[in-house]
């Protein structure tokens, strides 16, 4: 798996320039099928399909942090999940660019198509409304593009993709637990922490559900309350230790508290499941 990194590297920034997306995302599968073993390339398949149990999901955010080669294998299928929408708006931008040019370069477009002649054309008047019109396209095809590309904000939106809810050991409150997990996987939040409030009295003790009524806290604009069950998650040695982290920045994010949330992704190390998005919000 050594080649992996290598080629990630020789790849790297190339996506947008190159003509055939879809070649490139079949490709870069295969290398990965290529050069990882099996298991691992099923946990990074079945992580981006939801296919994982909350055990799984732990096991492939371990992996992130400790296995280099894992965690660049990760990130470069975590690129190829966006890549799509990419690439189906450069296909759009082309396209109007295309009708634009046939629209106001009749002559060069025939003769792209192989339909150009040599009778000479008679000489037209300028048609100024037709030019008028032309022009206003292309200024909303300006607007356009500069909206479709332009710097995206930072905000709780942009970054707050929660992982699935899915509770392995269910025991004697599996029904609870599937309406909880429905409410919160369906974004009903204010239902989700009804249900979750309810089963962490029966287990006061469950980190699991102790930070999934955290997530939901947040989006119901409770951050300082889900601030008070992420701290001592955040200061554990569990699994859910760096998500809990993570989520007690985006809380000050939610408050558009800027400050106080890039403290908080300065201290995310380097090779964290989170650490290109805190990058991000830190402005590197």
């Amino acid at each position: 798996s050594s080649n992996l990194t290598a080629w990630i590297r020789s790849t790297a920034g190339k996506t947008r320039a190159l003509p055939d997306g879809e070649n490139f995302i079949y490709q870069t599968v295969n290398r990965i099928k290529q050069v990882m073993n099996e298991e691992k390339y099923t946990l990074i398949n079945g992580y981006f399909n939801g296919l994982l149990d909350g055990a799984a999901q732990q096991q492939v955010q371990e992996l992130v942090k400790t296995d280099a080669e894992f965690a660049a294998a990760f990130h470069l299928q975590e690129a190829m999940e966006q890549f799509p929408a990419a690439e189906m708006r450069r296909k759009q931008f082309e396209g109007q660019l295309t009708m634009l040019n046939a629209e106001f370069f009749p002559a060069e477009a025939s003769i792209k198509t192989g339909t150009a002649t040599t009778v000479e054309q008679p000489v037209r008047k300028v048609n100024y409304g037709r030019l008028s019109a032309i022009a206003a396209a292309m200024l909303v095809l300006v607007v356009a593009v500069w909206f479709m590309f332009r710097p995206q904000p930072i905000s709780y939106q942009r970054f707050a993709a929660h992982t699935p809810m899915h509770i392995t050991t269910r025991g004697d409150g599996g029904l609870d637990i599937t309406a909880a997990e429905q409410a919160f996987n369906s974004n009903n939040f204010a239902l989700a922490l009804e249900k979750i409030t309810s089963l962490r009295q029966a287990k006061p003790d469950d980190l699991t559900l102790q930070f999934f009524q955290a997530i939901c806290l947040i989006e119901l604009n409770r951050s300082p309350e889900a601030r008070n069950l992420l701290a001592p998650i955040a200061t554990g040695a569990s699994a859910l230790q760096s998500d809990a982290i993570w989520y007690m920045g985006l809380s000050y994010l939610k408050e558009n508290n800027l400050e106080q949330c890039r403290a908080i992704m300065q201290s995310i190390p380097a090779g964290d499941f989170h650490y290109q998005q805190a990058l991000e919000i830190l402005g590197k």
